[in-house]
């Protein structure tokens, strides 16, 4: 029984240190797992998502949407805002992450030091979900109700490229990797 927790465990970690941004400081599609959306808040299957956008999609389309420098002004104020707990959040995440991770290097794991390590972890992971959310929802709020539609239109037509592009490669998985050469 404990082996079949402790799996689940170590499965939930491996899900969380898979949840972080992959390279940090590089562009990426925003929409991928592990994008830079994931950073806001693009909670997956939620019905809500097509309400919110993240705001780099906002900043990427600024001429298109007629910001004003008033509206612009605002978002900057909402991002740095954002970007310093964000910050503040990540530490505290990478040093529950070690916490958690050198607890399954002992010989004979604790199952009440891991599980209570998890939650502590998991804390941390829902207070960046609940800021990441409110700040999209902040920026929504910037917007006008046309500026709102336009938004909608953009991502629906980046999504569109974006299913064209997985049928030109043959699906929505990635190719296989290489095989290994054989012995001989």
């Amino acid at each position: 029984m404990k082996r079949i927790i402790m799996i689940g465990v170590f499965a939930m970690l491996a899900a969380a240190c898979w949840a972080q941004e992959p390279n940090p400081g590089k562009p990426q599609d925003q929409n991928a797992p592990g994008g830079s959306s994931m950073r806001h808040g693009r909670m997956y299957g939620m019905a809500f998502n097509e309400e919110v956008f993240p705001p780099e999609m906002i900043m990427q389309n600024q001429q298109a949407l007629g910001l004003t420098d008033e509206q612009k002004k605002t978002i900057l104020e909402v991002m740095k805002s954002f970007s310093a707990q964000f910050t503040e959040l990540q530490w505290k995440q990478s040093a529950e992450q070690e916490k958690l991770a050198s607890l399954f290097k002992e010989e004979q794991i604790s199952e009440d030091k891991a599980i209570a390590q998890l939650d502590s972890l998991l804390k941390i992971e829902n207070e960046i979900k609940k800021i990441s959310l409110a700040n999209m929802i902040k920026v929504r709020n910037i917007l006008t109700a046309d500026q709102k539609v336009k938004m909608r239109s953009i991502r629906q037509a980046m999504m569109r490229t974006g299913d064209e592009n997985r049928e030109r490669r043959g699906g929505s998985n990635p190719p296989p990797p290489p095989r290994p050469p054989e012995d001989k």
